[in-house]
C-alpha cells in the first residue's frame, strides 16, 4: 500500500509556496474514523478512515461489493485545507496482497470505481460524494470520549500569560468519585492586573455530551456559564459572562490541548507535569497517533496491507485493510480496551452492507472474531500481532508533501514547523519558541537542523535535530536562556503528528554530560495549517 500512496500523492511545490496564503482560514480535519451521518444506526455499515498530513490526504473507504462481500477502496492526493475547497481523487482497489497467516505478497491495482469528492466545512463535518451516489453528510466518529470520568482531574493548556517568563495559562476539570464536577479557568482581572483562577460547579451530563458549569450570585442569578466539550485530546468551551460591574453580557470561546489526566484509569496521559523519575507504568501514557499505520517489514514500496488506528479514551478502534485467501480486498474491524500502552482487539468481518451506488443496507457479522494484539512504545511506533502470525513492528505512515527530503522511514523535520510550548510549573523548563526551516528553498534539500524565530516574549536560541535516542527521535538544544538558572538545556521527544508529546529535559553540564531534570508536556500551539494540532475552528482567548 505504501508505494501506491507515495506515487499517487503529488509533491507540488505550489502547495508549499501557497501555504502562507491560506494560513488564515486553514484547518485540519481530524484524523481517524468518519461515518455517514444518515447511516449511523447502530448496525454494521460503511465508514471511512481519513488521514491528513499537511497538504495531502489519504482516504480509505470500507464497504461492500454488489454481492455483499466486504471490500475497501483508497484515494489519495493533494489537499488544500481551506473551508469549502474540495478534495477530489480516484477511488482505487487493490488485489493479491497478504491475508492473515500468509506468506509475503505484494498487491496490484485492481480497478478504479470513479472519483470521490469531499468538501469539509469544519474539522469534524463534511459532505461526501461517492461514485454513483448523491452527496451525503459525514462526521467524525466519537465512540469513547466523555469530557471526564469520576475520580479524575484533567488539565488543559490555553496559552501563555502576557508575562515574559512564559508562564502557562491552564484550565482544569475535576470530577470526584461521587460525580461532583468543577471547572477552573483563568480570567484576566484588569483592576488587579493579573489572571485569577475562578471555579464553577458543573452539571455532569451524559457521556459524550456537553458539560455545563455555572457560577451564581447568592440570590441565584447566573454570573458566568461555560459549556464544555472534549474532542479527543482537546477541550473546547464557550464562556458566557455577566460582568459584576453591570456591563452587557458577553461570550468568548476557548480551546486547549490536553496536558494531563490524573486518577482513574484513563490512559491518555498519566504523567504529572514535572517528574524527574517517571512513575511505575509510565508506558501507559503512550497514545498512538490516529491515522494510517504500516507494518514495517512490509514497507517494500509496493501496495500491501495497512491499519487505521483510532484511540479514544479507554478504547481503541482499528480497521485492518487486507486481502482474503482468494486475493480479493477485504477489511476487518474491531475495538478493545486500551491500557498501559496495549490493547487486544476482537477483529470482526461483516457482509451485506451498502455497495457503491447501491440501495441502503446494513451489514451482518460473518464468521468468528479473531484476536489481534497491539503494543505501542511511542506515538508513532509499536507492535502488532495479527491472527496466526508472529508479532511485527509497525510505524505511523508518513506521506505529507514534505516527506521527500528525508530518507524512507525517517520523520520529516517539517513537522516541527510552528509555535511550540513546553509547559512546566518550573520556569527553568518552560519554553516558548517558533521553529522554522533555516536556509530552505522549495525544491532544494534543506539542512537537517532547524533554527528558531524568537517571539516577543522569548529569548531562547533553539536548534533541533532529527536523531534517534532512547527518549525519542527529536533532539532540541536551548542555549542563551536568560530565564531561570540553566544556561543550556536539551529537550528530547518523539515527534507526533498530533503536535503533542512528552519531552524529557536535560541540563548540559560543563563536561558535556547530561543531568536529567524531568519531563514536561510539549505542545505545538499553532503552525501554518492548524491551531493546536487538530484545528477545531474556535477563537482562542489570550
Amino acid at each position: 500500500m505504501k508505494g501506491s500512496l507515495i506515487r499517487s500523492i503529488g509533491l507540488s511545490v505550489w502547495m508549499l509556496a501557497a501555504s502562507c496564503a491560506y494560513a488564515q482560514n486553514s484547518y485540519a480535519p481530524q484524523n481517524g474514523t468518519w461515518v455517514v451521518s444518515s447511516e449511523l444506526d447502530g448496525k454494521p455499515g460503511r465508514g471511512l478512515a481519513l488521514d491528513v498530513q499537511f497538504g495531502s490526504m489519504v482516504l480509505q473507504l470500507y464497504g461492500y461489493n454488489a454481492d455483499g462481500s466486504p471490500t475497501f477502496y483508497m484515494a489519495s492526493g493533494n489537499f488544500q485545507m481551506a473551508v469549502g475547497t474540495p478534495f477530489v481523487a480516484p477511488l482505487k482497489r487493490y488485489a493479491g496482497g497478504r491475508y492473515f497467516g500468509s506468506e509475503a505478497r505484494d498487491a496490484q491495482e485492481l480497478d478504479t470505481a470513479g472519483d470521490v469528492k469531499v468538501v469539509f466545512d469544519s474539522a469534524t463535518t463534511a459532505t461526501l460524494t461517492l461514485p454513483g451516489e448523491q452527496p451525503v453528510r459525514i462526521e467524525r466518529l466519537y465512540f469513547d470520549n466523555p469530557v471526564i470520568r469520576s475520580g479524575q482531574r484533567a488539565t488543559f493548556f490555553l496559552g501563555h500569560s502576557w508575562q515574559s517568563d512564559a508562564s502557562a495559562l491552564v484550565a482544569s476539570l475535576e470530577m470526584t468519585g461521587d460525580g461532583a464536577a468543577s471547572f477552573r479557568y483563568p480570567r484576566y482581572d484588569p483592576d488587579a492586573n493579573k489572571f485569577l483562577s475562578i471555579q464553577w460547579p458543573c452539571k455532569a451530563e451524559q457521556a459524550r455530551q456537553p458539560m455545563v458549569c455555572e457560577r451564581l450570585r447568592e440570590d441565584g442569578e447566573v454570573l458566568d456559564r461555560v459549556v464544555l466539550k472534549r474532542y479527543l485530546h482537546e477541550l473546547v468551551g464557550v464562556l458566557e459572562t455577566n460582568d459584576v460591574r453591570g456591563s452587557n453580557r458577553g461570550a468568548e470561546a476557548f480551546k486547549g490541548p490536553l496536558l494531563t489526566v490524573h486518577g482513574g484509569s484513563n490512559t491518555l496521559q498519566a504523567l504529572p507535569l514535572d517528574t524527574a523519575t517517571p512513575p511505575a507504568g509510565a508506558a501507559g501514557a503512550v497514545v498512538p497517533d490516529s491515522g494510517t499505520w504500516m507494518v514495517t517489514e512490509e514497507s517494500t514500496g509496493q501496495p500491501g496491507r495497512g491499519l487505521s488506528i483510532d484511540p479514544q479514551g479507554g478504547q481503541v478502534l482499528v480497521q485492518v485493510f487486507n486481502y482474503g485467501s482468494d486475493g480479493q480486498p477485504t477489511f476487518h474491524m474491531g475495538t478493545g480496551p486500551y491500557q498501559q500502552g496495549a490493547a487486544t482487539v476482537a477483529l470482526r468481518q461483516y457482509r451485506g452492507g451498502r455497495s457503491l451506488g447501491g440501495a441502503a443496507a446494513s451489514g451482518t457479522e460473518m464468521g468468528e472474531p479473531q484476536a489481534m494484539g497491539l503494543q505501542f512504545d511511542t506515538a508513532t511506533t509499536g507492535w502488532v500481532q495479527f491472527p496466526g502470525e508472529a508479532a511485527k513492528r509497525i510505524h505511523r505512515f508518513q506521506f505529507g508533501v514534505n516527506h521527500w527530503f528525508v530518507e524512507t522511514m525517517r520523520q520529516p523535520l517539517m513537522y516541527l514547523e510552528g509555535e511550540w510550548s513546553a509547559v512546566s510549573a518550573d520556569p527553568n523548563m518552560a519554553l516558548r519558541v517558533k521553529l522554522s526551516p533555516a536556509n530552505w528553498q522549495p525544491g532544494v534539500h534543506p539542512p537537517t537542523w532547524y533554527d528558531n524565530w524568537p517571539d516577543i516574549n522569548s529569548s531562547e536560541k533553539v536548534k533541533c535535530w532529527y536523531e534517534q535516542t532512547a527518549d525519542g527521535n527529536v533532539r532540541c538544544t536551548v542555549t542563551d536562556k536568560r530565564l531561570g538558572s540553566y544556561p543550556e538545556l536539551e529537550y528530547r521527544f518523539a515527534l507526533s503528528y498530533r503536535g503533542r508529546s512528552l519531552a524529557t529535559v536535560y541540563r548540559l553540564q560543563s563536561d558535556k554530560s547530561l543531568l536529567l531534570l524531568g519531563q514536561v508536556p510539549l505542545i505545538r500551539t499553532s503552525n501554518f495549517y492548524t491551531a493546536f494540532g487538530e484545528g477545531i475552528a474556535l477563537p482562542r482567548t489570550r
